[in-house]
């Protein structure tokens, strides 16, 4: 159960995530071009995310709970426009223009879940 994590079991698991990143950051070197830079972006994604919920784990209130969902919608963004490197301009202003409608929709649950439990 979450409540129960020690603080061993924390950082044995902080340091789980920071081997992870850095073993996609190696997978990340053999890449070229774009697909290094989307690589880099889903290593930097994974290893926030994974953080912001093992604190959320670790001590579980609405506020580190809504900063784990803020964390994984700014992830999810940077991916997204990592992966939005297209010829035309304008298909590249379409794939930005979704990843932002994305993000303000994965921001606006968060937030609809913290005013849940506001006072």
């Amino acid at each position: 159960m979450a409540e129960d994590m020690t603080s061993q079991d924390y950082l044995s698991n902080k340091k789980t995530i920071e081997s992870n990143y850095h073993m996609a950051l190696n997978h990340c070197k053999t890449l070229e071009l774009n697909a290094k830079e989307v690589c880099l972006a889903e290593a930097d994604a994974k290893k926030d995310i994974d953080n912001s919920e093992l604190l959320a784990d670790y001590k579980p209130t609405v506020n580190s709970r809504h900063h784990a969902m803020i964390v994984r919608a700014e992830s999810n963004y940077k991916i997204a426009l990592a992966k939005c490197n297209m010829d035309s301009i304008l298909d590249k202003i379409e794939c930005q223009n979704t990843a932002t409608s994305e993000k303000e929709k994965e921001v606006d649950r968060a937030n609809s879940f913290w005013n849940r439990f506001k006072l």
